[in-house]
C-alpha cells in the first residue's frame, strides 16, 4: 500500500501530543509494509522545520521521502493577485479564511512533489489543509482527513460547525481520535466517521520499577488551553498540598511557571518515560481544549493513576472507572492528590483500573486492531 501522509509539524519533536500521535502512525504503517510519502510545511510558530527532520525519517525507515513546504514571501505582483483573489473570495462567497492554512506557493509545491504518484491513500491531518484536496495532480483512491480536534469547539463560536461539516465532506473518510468527536461528526457528515485513538506503546518491564522518586507528574506545551490550566492550579491547588509532597513539571509551560518550593522544572527531555516509571501520580488540571489529551492516555499507559478537570477525561470510552479521578473543585482535586500520593491501598485500586482501562481501550494492541480493519475495508 502506498499512502501520502500530510502532517504540517515534525513527528520527531517528542514536545507536543500531536507529534506523538503523528509517529505513531507512521511507526505503524512501517511495521505493515507500507510506502509512506511524508510532506509537511516550514512553521514559524511551532519551531522550523528543517531537512534534518525528512533525513531523520527516512533513516528510522518511515517514510521514502519527503518534503517540506517553503513559506514564500509575501510581495510582488503574483502574491498581491493570489492575496487579491482570496479577498473577493471571502465577499462574494461563503469562504471561510480559518479553515484555510494553505500558504501562498504551497498547492503548487505540492502538486510538484505528487505529480506522477499513485497512492492507495492520502492522509490529511488536520482539516485546516483540506486544501490540499484542490491539488490536480493529486492521485489517490481515498482521501482521508485525521481530525485531532473539533475546531469549532475551539473557537467556542456556532458560526463555524457549518463550515466544518462542509469542508470535513469534501474527504472520503474522517478519523477522530475522540469518541465525543466520532459522536457529533457521525450526525452530521455524510462519509463515515471511524474512532482511531491514540495509542502509547510502552516497555511493560519498565512499569515495574519501585523507584517512585516523583509525587506528582505534569507534561504539557505553552499553549493557552495548558497556561489557564496551570494557571488555574497554581491559583487555587497548590497551596492546598501537604509542603512535602513534590511536583516535576515537564515541557515549554515551564516557561511561565514561577519558581515554587518543590517543585522541578524541567523544559525538554528526550524520554518521558524514565520519568513515568518514577511518577506515582499524573494531573492534568485541563479547563478546557477539546480531544483527547495525550498527556493522560501517557499517564495511564504508564498505569499511573491521573487526577483531571472535566475537560482530562474528553475522548475516553469510559469516564469512570479508568485510573483518572474527576473534579473542577479546587479541594476536591488536591485532596485526591494528596491521597493518592499518602493512601497505598487507594494509590493500588486507581491504578490497577488505569492498567485494565488502558489495556482493553488505549493500548498499542487495541489501536492497531482499529486500524487493520480499516485498512482491510478499504482495500
Amino acid at each position: 500500500m502506498k499512502i501520502l501522509f500530510f502532517y504540517p509539524e515534525d513527528p520527531l519533536a517528542k514536545t507536543q501530543g500531536n507529534n506523538a500521535r503523528a509517529l505513531a502512525l507512521l511507526t505503524y504503517f512501517k511495521e505493515k509494509g507500507y510506502q509512506v510519502d511524508f510532506v509537511c510545511h516550514d512553521s514559524h510558530i511551532r519551531g522550523k522545520i528543517t531537512p534534518e527532520t525528512i533525513k531523520a525519517l527516512k533513516e528510522e525507515g518511515l517514510i521514502e521521502k519527503g518534503t517540506i513546504l517553503s513559506r514564500r514571501k509575501r510581495s510582488g505582483l503574483k502574491y498581491f493577485l493570489h492575496s487579491l483573489k482570496y479577498k473577493l473570495k471571502s465577499v462574494f462567497t461563503d469562504y471561510n479564511k480559518e479553515f484555510d492554512r494553505v500558504r501562498f506557493g504551497q498547492l503548487e509545491e505540492f502538486n510538484t512533489f505528487v505529480s506522477g504518484n499513485t497512492y492507495d491513500v492520502a492522509i490529511i491531518t488536520y482539516v485546516y489543509y483540506y486544501k490540499f484536496l484542490e491539488a490536480n495532480q493529486l492521485n489517490a483512491k481515498t482521501k482521508i482527513v485525521d481530525t485531532h480536534d473539533f475546531i469549532t469547539a475551539q473557537f467556542k463560536d456556532s458560526k463555524y460547525f457549518n463550515d466544518e461539516i462542509k469542508t470535513l465532506n469534501l474527504f472520503d473518510e474522517i478519523w477522530s481520535i475522540s469518541l465525543e468527536e466520532q459522536f457529533v461528526f457521525s450526525q452530521f457528515l455524510k462519509k463515515k466517521v471511524h474512532l482511531i485513538p491514540h495509542a502509547v506503546e510502552v516497555n511493560k518491564n519498565s512499569i515495574k520499577s519501585e523507584q517512585k522518586e516523583i509525587d506528582v507528574i505534569y507534561v504539557a506545551g505553552d499553549n493557552p488551553h495548558n497556561i489557564k490550566a496551570i494557571n488555574w492550579f497554581f491559583e487555587e491547588v497548590y497551596n492546598l498540598l501537604p509542603t512535602d509532597i513534590n511536583i516535576t513539571i515537564i515541557g515549554k509551560i515551564c516557561r511561565v511557571i514561577p519558581e515554587k518550593p518543590n517543585i522541578t522544572k524541567i523544559e525538554f527531555v528526550e524520554d518521558l518515560s524514565s520519568y513515568y516509571q518514577k511518577s506515582k501520580v499524573a494531573m492534568c488540571p485541563m479547563l478546557s481544549g477539546t480531544g483527547v489529551k495525550i498527556k493522560v492516555v501517557e499517564a495511564l499507559a504508564y498505569h499511573i493513576p491521573v487526577v483531571c478537570n472535566v475537560r482530562g477525561v474528553d475522548g475516553l470510552l469510559n469516564k469512570s472507572n479508568n485510573g483518572c479521578l474527576v473534579s473542577n473543585d479546587p479541594k476536591q482535586f488536591g485532596s485526591y492528590l494528596t491521597d493518592l500520593v499518602s493512601n497505598i491501598e487507594f494509590h493500588s485500586n486507581q491504578a490497577e483500573k488505569a492498567k485494565q482501562f488502558y489495556n482493553e481501550t488505549l493500548s498499542e494492541a487495541s489501536v492497531k486492531q482499529e486500524l487493520d480493519a480499516f485498512f482491510q475495508q478499504i482495500s
